[in-house]
């Protein structure tokens, strides 16, 4: 499986469609830091609104970095389209781990103040909520549940609009309205509590739908 990860990881950067995603990510975070971003829970919760999408826009070209032909070789070379799906599964998650880090790790370097353990930790959790939603978005906007690069951003864009419009809805919605609040960290890290498995559970059940979708189709 490492060798496998490692095969589509240097397939995906040499494809270079991972730029525009983390092009965009640094602009806009570089904006919300360039002149202080407020108080720590309302920053992180800004940067987790920034993630969702562009997290899912780097799982879909994660999942769609090889054209149909190669990835039907990578597939047999993989012993099936279940481990193939779990090394794109495993690539997008270390590519999101990357912004997640990012996001937590950096307001705590570029601010005069020290940031709590507690916010901290709340900044991180939020952050895998956003991060697990986006790959299990990308992933199901990608082949070979959509085909083609116009779907997949067809499909994104939609996703991100309905998200919106449901407004506080969990686990992504709920949360970052308690972060704007902000909710106190105790209210917070009991939200996590379940925030968190729920991502998870969506995003495995995103994982399972694809595998089944993929061996019918592929």
């Amino acid at each position: 499986m490492i060798a496998l990860v490692r095969y589509l990881g240097a397939e995906l950067i040499s494809s270079q469609r991972w730029f525009p995603p983390m092009v965009v990510f640094a602009a806009v975070f570089g904006m919300l830091y360039s002149t202080g971003a407020g108080p720590a829970i309302p920053a992180y919760g800004a940067t987790v609104l920034l993630l969702f999408p562009v997290s899912a826009w780097l799982s879909a070209v994660v999942a769609n970095s090889e054209d149909p032909t190669t990835r039907t070789v990578t597939i047999t070379a993989a012993g099936g389209w279940r481990r193939a799906a779990t090394g794109v599964l495993l690539l997008a998650a270390l590519a999101n781990t990357l912004l997640v880090a990012l996001s937590v790790l950096v307001p705590i370097l570029v601010n005069p103040s020290p940031y709590p353990v507690s916010t901290v930790l709340i900044g991180l959790g939020a952050h895998v909520v956003a991060a697990s939603l986006g790959i299990a978005v990308g992933l199901l906007c990608s082949r070979p549940v959509l085909a083609g690069p116009g779907w997949t951003m067809s499909a994104l864009i939609a996703v991100m609009l309905i998200a919106v419009g449901l407004g506080r809805v969990p686990p992504l919605g709920d949360l970052v309205g308690q972060m704007f609040v902000p909710a106190s960290p105790s209210a917070l890290a009991a939200s996590l509590a379940w925030h968190v498995p729920l991502a998870l559970v969506v995003l495995g059940a995103a994982q399972v739908a694809i595998t089944q979708i993929g061996a019918r189709r592929l």
